[in-house]
């Protein structure tokens, strides 16, 4: 038993190891590569559909930077004018709000066409985007000209 033992350490297994080694590794490379290359592999309607399926999770949040293109008080709507990199084109949204949105530093009623404004927004079920977070440019620079305002007093 030790004489095989010995044979194996010293010889006949380090050979075969020498030898399966290549195979191993070719195997183990070919199985990542494939599962790699599938996972990444979308053809253009897969990427639409895929970004279907993601507004309809209510969980992913989103965000939008651009300008407002109009805001209904009664439907408690704003669109925003945006430019989509993705396409290379300009877009418009129509993002809602409800009770859970948070305006910082003003109210939905503040909100003017043609002011610069930033929403984090989620998808409703329905694949509504509602507004999570709300602020505007203005507000900052407001806040820029009171800090200015303060400091020269």
């Amino acid at each position: 038993m030790k004489e095989k033992i010995k044979t194996v350490i010293t010889g006949g297994g380090v050979k075969m190891l020498r030898r399966l080694f290549p195979v191993l590794v070719c195997g183990l490379t070919l199985v990542m590569a494939s599962s790699y290359g599938f996972s990444e592999e979308m053809s253009k309607d897969d990427s639409t559909n895929q970004s279907t399926a993601t507004k309809t999770d209510a969980t992913a949040r989103e965000w939008v930077m651009g300008i407002v293109k109009s805001v209904n008080l009664e439907g408690g709507t704003i669109d925003v004018s945006y430019y989509d990199f993705e396409n290379d084109e300009d877009k418009v949204i129509t993002i809602s709000t409800n009770d859970k949105t948070e305006y910082i530093g003003m109210q939905l009623k503040d909100i003017n066409p043609g002011d610069d404004i930033e929403v984090s927004y989620t998808y409703s079920n329905d694949g509504t985007p509602i507004a999570e977070a709300v602020i505007t440019a203005k507000l900052q620079t407001q806040k820029e000209e009171n800090a200015g305002n303060k400091a020269e007093k």
